[in-house]
This record gives C-alpha cells, sequence and structure tokens, in this order.
C-alpha cells in the first residue's frame, strides 16, 4: 500500500458516518414526539409496576405468615412446652415482603416527588432495618438457648 492509497475498510467507515450524521439530522426533528412518547408511557407504566411490587410483597407476607402459623399450630399441638421456632422464619417472610414494598416506594416517589412518599420510603425503610436487627437478635438467641439445652 502506497502513501496515498485508501483502503476499502475506511471508506466503508467513513461511508457509514456520513449516513448515521445525515439520518441523524433527518430524525432528531421528530425526536421530540418520541421522547414525549417515552416520558407518558414510563410515568404511566411505573404506577403499575409499582402496585404490582406491592401486591407480591403483601402476598409473601400473607402467604409466610400463614405457613408459619400452620407450622406454629403443629409444633405446639406435638409438644406445647417446646419452643416452636419459628421466629426466625416469619422474620425471613417480613423481611423479603419488605424489600418489595421498598421497590414499590422507590418507584412512586422517583415518580410523585413527595414529601409523604419521602416520608413513607423512610419509614419502611426504617422497619426493614428494624426487623433484619431484630431476625439478627433472634438467630443469635436462638444459638445460645441450642447451646444451654444441649451441653457436649
Amino acid at each position: 500500500m502506497t502513501k496515498y492509497e485508501v483502503s476499502s475498510l475506511t471508506v466503508v467507515l467513513i461511508a457509514l458516518i456520513v449516513v448515521a450524521a445525515f439520518l441523524g439530522g433527518i430524525y432528531t426533528v421528530g425526536m421530540a414526539g418520541v421522547l414525549t412518547f417515552l416520558d407518558h408511557s414510563i410515568e404511566s407504566m411505573f404506577p403499575l409496576v409499582a402496585h404490582m411490587l406491592e401486591l407480591i410483597g403483601v402476598g409473601v407476607i400473607a402467604f409466610g405468615s400463614a405457613v408459619i402459623a400452620i407450622w406454629f399450630v403443629k409444633a405446639k399441638l406435638k409438644d406445647p412446652f417446646r419452643p416452636s421456632g419459628v421466629a426466625p422464619f416469619l422474620a425471613r417472610y417480613l423481611t423479603l415482603g419488605l424489600e418489595f414494598l421498598i421497590g414499590a416506594e422507590i418507584i412512586k416517589t422517583s415518580i410523585l416527588r413527595t414529601w409523604e412518599e419521602f416520608s413513607l420510603l423512610l419509614l419502611v425503610i426504617v422497619s426493614r432495618g428494624v426487623l433484619g436487627f431484630i431476625n439478627h437478635l433472634e438467630g443469635k438467641w436462638g444459638r445460645l438457648e441450642e447451646t444451654r439445652s444441649n451441653p457436649e
């Protein structure tokens, strides 16, 4: 290849850049309509997603509560004086349900941007943190009870 020869790859790349610039100039005029459509689509879709996440979160909590209640009753019918050990499992269902509710609140807060939604989001996040701390303590206390009841 000599000093002034141009490779075919360079020609193709320059042609693609010119075509992209031309099409970008043409479509920029219509982009305001596209962006408005996307904005309206997102605004109408996010509340639906937030409600679905809330329903999933409430469903997880309700399902977990029902399962744990049945487990608790069965354990108490077998031996009423023995600890049932269901509290950590209930806390896990509550934690998972609250994770979904936090996601829904974040989406609602990002759309509505009101102080009421923000304060509700903070309340849900704080309750999630407290619940996680209680779950940690219950697990720690449960392990302590097991070591006390099973001295080896």
